[in-house]
């Protein structure tokens, strides 16, 4: 808000040797917040900014938040969970979340795997499977697990969706 930048420049100038300011965010928020104050921007001359990840990048974070969860994914819903931050990324290039993305699927794909899991079929499934084949069977997250586009990722509380 305007109160904070103007509060923090001028604590930047009488304490520049105390204080530290670290401001991140996106690139447009980013360049409307320094344009909000002059001495705010000419207080802040350095700049890093950090692409976006690509795909493999992605699909490196995706693997390492399931292998922490102890998931598996089988290769058909891996290819297709890239193509489908490719195309969030393509819809909305502004907003797109890099790791958050990858968070809000599996996500939802847990959701979906959740309830794919505990359906009639599924639990007949399970039960029809040898011990030692049914953790590894619970434990894959499969191409029916991926939410459509239609569907979000993210959950709209107080709202059902179709795919869940």
């Amino acid at each position: 808000s305007r109160r904070v930048i103007d509060t923090l420049v001028p604590a930047m100038e009488n304490m520049r040797e105390e204080l530290i300011v670290i401001l991140a965010g996106y690139t447009k928020p980013m360049e409307v917040l320094m344009d909000a104050n002059p001495g705010l921007k000419s207080r802040c001359p350095i700049n890093v900014t950090f692409e976006d990840y690509d795909s493999a990048s992605l699909g490196e974070i995706m693997d390492g938040m399931l292998r922490k969860k102890e998931y598996s994914i089988t290769p058909d819903a891996y290819a297709h969970a890239l193509e489908r931050f490719e195309q969030i990324r393509n819809s909305d290039p502004t907003n797109f979340g890099n790791a958050r993305e990858v968070r809000n699927l599996i996500e939802a794909m847990e959701r979906v795997h959740a309830l794919r899991m505990t359906s009639n079929e599924g639990l007949a499934k399970i039960a029809a499977m040898s011990m030692s084949k049914r953790k590894s069977y619970a434990m894959t997250l499969t191409l029916d697990d991926i939410p459509s586009l239609q569907t979000p990722a993210r959950p709209i509380i107080g709202q059902q969706h179709a795919a869940l």
